[in-house]
């Protein structure tokens, strides 16, 4: 995919995934995995090729982070 904005979407995370990223099912079957984010972070993500029912995605805007979020 490209760099414009509409190859994004906004998501809200829904779970952990087995190597601890945050992970949404967009639909049945499909789920887009997002490194370095928590269940309940609202997101703007670039997701990449579909793989098995996967893609992984890259973070292109955080909307609101989970209350979890720790300042280091």
């Amino acid at each position: 995919m490209g760099e414009h904005e509409s190859d994004t979407t906004t998501v809200t995370i829904e779970g952990l995934g087995f190597l601890g990223e945050g992970f949404v099912q967009l639909e049945p079957g499909r789920f887009v995995s997002v490194p370095h984010t928590l269940p309940g972070d609202e997101v703007v993500v670039r997701p990449g090729p579909w793989r098995r029912g996967r893609a992984w995605a890259e973070v292109v805007r955080w909307v609101r982070r989970a209350p979890e979020h720790h300042n280091p």
